[in-house]
């Protein structure tokens, strides 16, 4: 059906489509993972290649009743005890490391620290 899926080996399940090739124009040529599994390239017959995030890497941490975590690569969330949204953060760049206080977040990328209210 000119998609790539990734599947879960576990269940052999679909766990979601990535990329759609129209047959006629971009043939698929070949595909390879990271060592690590979080990304997929994918280059096509007429020379262009597509790097897909197939799992964001797991990156939170918490103060009190309050969590901070990573939503995608440039965008924290802080959320309250029950699960409502406190706060949308986005960051220049994807972080490595958090830390939430009782007033402030911290967002570190490289050997650069943000610090949000």
């Amino acid at each position: 059906d000119n998609h790539v899926k990734v599947r879960d080996i576990d269940e052999f399940k679909e766990v979601f489509s990535i990329i759609e090739v129209e047959p006629a124009h971009n043939d698929l040529h070949s595909m390879a993972w990271s060592e690590d599994g979080q990304l997929l390239a994918a280059s096509l017959a007429d020379g262009s290649v597509h790097v897909y995030l197939t799992r964001l890497p797991m990156l939170g941490t918490s103060h009190g009743s309050s969590v901070a975590y990573v939503t995608n690569l440039k965008e924290i969330c802080v959320v309250n005890e029950q699960r409502e949204l406190n706060q949308r953060v986005e960051v220049q760049s994807e972080p490595t490391v958090l830390a939430l206080g009782p007033f402030h977040l911290a967002a570190a990328a490289g050997n650069q620290i943000a610090f949000f209210e």
